[in-house]
């Protein structure tokens, strides 16, 4: 009734046009995919930087920032291909669109792996697995929709990346992209920030290289011709 009467009053004709979303798919009828999907692109980016850490033996290194960036776009181009066309769990039309969002989520999160893991050591997995996943998944708001979650996760969820990523792909599928400025804003945000931190902590901080296997420790700790 306003329009109208604003459109009255200014003597303009007014036009309503119908938008309609992109249809749910068959596999897919209450749009769950885009939360479920969450799950495998936060675990790939923190595993990413974990397995990193345990192949190098070191929490950060020259090329650490570019080598999770390679795996991100790796695994979030895989997790693209198996929801879109292995269990078809949204159109295809959408699949080129979702990839760099996928892997945009990957990267935020290894990144911020990378950092806690130079901080805090191995704990720092521990940190990043808490603030992701037990914190960040629940207050998605994918599984639930985040107007029905409880007042401390809504509130939660905007300060972190799986609110983001949720709404960055589920807005991106189904709405063209309507609604994803500050989503799209934030997670680039916490990249580029985390990327800054990263590169300055891998040229600034020099770390002695982890022992990786238990006996190689032992070594290390024990002198020769001892009894460990």
């Amino acid at each position: 009734m306003r329009f109208e009467k604003a459109a009255r009053s200014t003597g303009q004709k007014l036009t309503v046009q119908q938008y309609a979303p992109l249809p749910l798919v068959p596999k897919d009828p209450f749009g769950l995919v885009q939360g479920l999907m969450l799950v495998p692109l936060l675990i790939g980016g923190y595993m990413s930087s974990t397995l990193l850490l345990a192949a190098t033996g070191k929490a950060a290194g020259r090329w650490r920032a570019a080598q999770l960036a390679g795996f991100a776009v790796v695994s979030g181009l895989v997790v693209d291909l198996i929801v879109c066309y292995w269990l078809q769990g949204f159109p295809s039309s959408k699949f080129w669109i979702t990839w760099p969002i996928c892997s945009l989520i990957v990267a935020v999160v290894a990144f911020v792996a990378a950092i806690l893991q130079k901080l805090l050591g191995p704990i720092g997995t521990l940190v990043t697995v808490v603030v992701m996943i037990l914190l960040g998944n629940p207050s998605s708001g994918g599984a639930s929709g985040v107007p029905y979650l409880p007042a401390f996760w809504r509130d939660l969820g905007p300060y972190l990346p799986p609110r983001n990523g949720y709404i960055l792909l589920h807005h991106t599928i189904y709405f063209d992209g309507h609604g994803t400025s500050r989503a799209l804003i934030n997670l680039l945000i916490y990249l580029l920030a985390a990327a800054v931190v990263l590169i300055v902590l891998d040229l600034r901080r020099t770390e002695a290289k982890v022992p990786t296997d238990a006996s190689e420790a032992a070594a290390m700790a024990v002198p020769i011709g001892a009894v460990p």
